[in-house]
């Protein structure tokens, strides 16, 4: 069995053994969403929705599957 989780909590690889994680970028995050907040409240079109690809941090608690994959 595997175990991963979500957001890279500071103690996830302090854990024994280290949690596989999905780590974002909150600081760009924050910075989309504020640009396209400004922009909506200076009455200028969104030309697109960004988003921001997470980053896999693969750590003990996740085993190869039966396949080795």
């Amino acid at each position: 069995m595997s175990v991963a989780e979500f957001d890279d909590h500071p103690l996830a690889e302090l854990w024994t053994p280290p949690i596989t994680t999905a780590k974002q970028d909150f600081a760009e995050l924050g910075q989309l969403g504020l640009g396209q907040l400004l922009a909506t409240v200076d009455g200028r079109p969104i030309a697109e929705v960004s988003s921001v690809e997470p980053t896999l941090v693969i750590r003990a608690r996740t085993a190869a599957t039966k396949g080795g994959r």
